[in-house]
């Protein structure tokens, strides 16, 4: 007990760390049997290697799948999806080797994760939570966004280097950041709104003059091509954590999920208008974005992962068990698919909702 007489629950959060971790290994041998470390990443490996070779085919789904050069039938595809800016860090790395380019982009994302967990008081041992090491393995640029997000968010005061991080995250994966905008503007941020727009259209704009602009309008159109390929997978579908991807797989209309769009809104809104901590801000920024996406696959989880560690860090609030209920259900992504997105959402609800209630039995005790 601690000296106000509160539990403290650093023991349990050492033997939960532990069990996770267990898990997250568990895990990756066992995915290992099935495909290869870096697998996700060898897409963009191969969509970076046309845009050096044949840039008018890197939206061909077929030509990128070949590139790969894995004994797949023919009606399997891997393709390139993402928006021709990201190609102005995957090109570079697709002149190494595959290997190589690989451990450069992990390690990369891994010390950009750390340093604005750093900066914003994250614990180190974020890296522990399963989703961490799974994004790792698949090879997905999942840490290298939430990394300069976090980044981003403790820049505040410096506006340009905060708008500098936002945008490089934002033309990699735009689909992520799609509230983004909403926030800073409920921060009345207009400077790191104008720092962030002028930096991603710079990138953007050179990306056009390096890869064609027909590139661009190749994926506007690939994106839903894209869609309708991974709709149709449903091995892609059990591996989602949209309500919209949950809903399909259950035979509904994905465009019901839309109805949580309010949510998401007033999420942003009310959590970076009244300067909620960090974690709060986090979860409703780009889990917000998750409950918007159509489609999102489980390591994109590892978005959320330092905001649920900061929870799990609060090892001297009575509540701790209720975050860890919810951060051990937001680890087991790969059986709990969209609650795993539902649990990590929850975090701020059940800390707000308790606080409302202790102001009120406190007000009806007076």
């Amino acid at each position: 007990m601690t000296k106000a007489g509160q539990p403290n629950y650093r023991t349990l959060l050492i033997v939960l760390l532990a069990a996770l971790a267990a898990v997250s290994g568990l895990t990756i041998v066992h995915d290992l049997g099935a495909q290869p470390a870096g697998l996700d990443f060898l897409a963009l490996w191969a969509g970076g290697r046309t845009a050096l070779t044949e840039p008018g085919r890197i939206y061909d789904f077929a030509h990128v799948t070949a590139v790969q050069g894995l004994p797949l039938p023919p009606q399997v595809l891997r393709p390139y999806v993402n928006p021709p800016s990201a190609l102005l860090l995957l090109a570079p790395l697709a002149r190494l080797p595959f290997g190589t380019a690989y451990a450069i982009l992990m390690l990369a994302s891994l010390a950009t994760l750390l340093a604005g967990a750093r900066r914003i008081g994250a614990p180190w041992w974020l890296v522990v939570l399963p989703m961490v090491p799974f994004a790792v393995f698949c090879g997905q640029v999942t840490l290298l966004i939430v990394g300069l997000v976090l980044l981003g968010l403790s820049l505040r005061e410096r506006p340009w280097l905060a708008g500098l991080c936002f945008a490089i995250a934002g033309v990699i994966k735009p689909q992520v950041l799609v509230l983004l905008p909403l926030a800073l503007a409920a921060q009345g941020a207009w400077l790191t709104i104008l720092a962030t727009g002028v930096v991603a259209l710079a990138l953007c704009g050179l990306s056009a003059v390096l890869f064609g602009l027909q590139a661009w309008l190749d994926w506007l159109a690939a994106v839903s091509r894209f869609s309708g390929v991974v709709m149709a997978d449903r091995a892609l579908l059990d591996d989602m954590v949209t309500p919209h991807a949950w809903l399909v797989a259950h035979g509904w209309s994905g465009a019901w999920a839309w109805l949580l769009a309010p949510l998401a809104v007033w999420g942003v809104w009310t959590t970076f208008r009244h300067d909620a901590p960090w974690p709060d801000r986090l979860i409703a920024l780009l889990g917000g974005a998750l409950l918007l996406s159509p489609y999102a696959m489980n390591y994109e989880l590892a978005l959320l992962a330092p905001a649920v560690a900061a929870y799990l860090a609060r090892t001297g609030d009575r509540l701790w068990m209720a975050y860890a209920g919810l951060a051990a259900l937001y680890a087991m992504n790969g059986m709990t698919g969209a609650l795993a997105l539902l649990a990590a959402l929850a975090l701020p609800l059940v800390e707000t909702r308790f606080r409302h209630i202790s102001l009120a039995m406190a007000a009806r005790d007076r």
